[in-house]
């Protein structure tokens, strides 16, 4: 499983190359948003799987790669369009704007991502082409 994981991340095509800042200083210092406030219905949307960084791994350094690989279920094909990355503060911060060359039908696949230290909650979300949705909130611990 985790080999097929690691083959469907190499074969996302979109990356970008040079370090960037994902998450300013001042708004990794917004209030964090309470997780209850994002709990939606049981659906059978897509699959979200994280490769990268691995998420057994306690804490990662800046800058480091970011691979979320999207499967689509019963047939159905991904909505690159539908793809959504919500930074966890209050008020929330859409960061899709600021990946949108890094998403695809088959996932998330960023280089050099930078992100203040601390701890990091952000919310992806797809939907398929028949509106199915799914949503996971990814936790990033960033050490100096």
């Amino acid at each position: 499983m985790r080999l097929a994981l690691l083959l469907a991340a190499s074969a996302l095509c979109v990356t970008q190359a040079q370090a960037f800042d994902l998450v300013t200083g001042d708004e990794a210092a917004q209030p964090e948003m309470r997780e209850e406030q994002l709990l939606r219905g049981i659906t059978r949307g897509p699959l979200i799987s994280v490769v990268q960084p691995d998420p057994q791994t306690a804490a990662v350094k800046s800058p480091f790669k970011m691979l979320v690989s999207f499967k689509a279920l019963g047939g159905s094909r991904i909505d690159a369009r539908s793809v959504e990355v919500i930074y966890l503060k209050e008020p929330l911060i859409d960061l899709t704007p600021r990946l949108a060359s890094a998403i695809s039908d088959q996932g998330l696949a960023l280089d050099g991502v930078v992100l203040p230290p601390g701890v990091h909650r952000m919310l992806v979300r797809v939907a398929d082409q028949d509106g199915r949705t799914s949503d996971l909130v990814l936790k990033l611990k960033v050490d100096n």
